[in-house]
């Protein structure tokens, strides 16, 4: 009978860790679909000369905000000061998941988007759906976000 009682724990302990593994797991893989998806969408809109589109999808609840900014420059704005402090030390990156230990991997980098025009940081807020609005004009090298 105490044998049975040490087994049970045993499995309800194991099962425990399991659900906990798959839940992280899981939010880790959206993290990463999204990252992948935005990066892949955008690497396509930069090869057309005009371009108007908002890249929507959604994202861990974890993650609070996805910043942009490249934090070799200066900070603009005194809103987001103290994702600021956190997001200086992932240089040569443009693209953040704040809160940074809310996913494995927080930092990366998007390339063929002009960054200059944004405040530093510039943040979107996570509300289950994160809206990207993306526009090019057919004088511009470059992607742009809009605010």
């Amino acid at each position: 009978m105490i044998f049975t009682l040490i087994l049970i724990a045993i499995f309800i302990v194991v099962g425990v860790f399991a659900i906990k593994y798959v839940v992280d797991w899981q939010k880790q893989s959206q993290a990463a679909l999204f990252v992948n998806d935005f990066r892949n969408k955008v690497n396509e809109l930069w090869q057309k000369d005009i371009v108007d589109y908002t890249f929507s999808e959604s994202l861990a609840s974890q993650v609070k905000y996805v910043c942009f900014a490249n934090v070799s420059l200066p900070n603009t704005t005194t809103e987001f000061s103290n994702v600021w402090h956190d997001l200086t030390k992932y240089q040569g990156y443009t693209m953040f998941l704040w809160p940074t230990n809310a996913v494995n991997i927080p930092n990366y980098k998007i390339e063929h988007i002009d960054f200059s025009k944004l405040p530093r940081p510039y943040c979107i807020a996570n509300t289950g759906k994160i809206s990207i609005r993306l526009q090019k004009n057919s004088n511009e090298a470059l992607l742009r976000i809009v605010p």
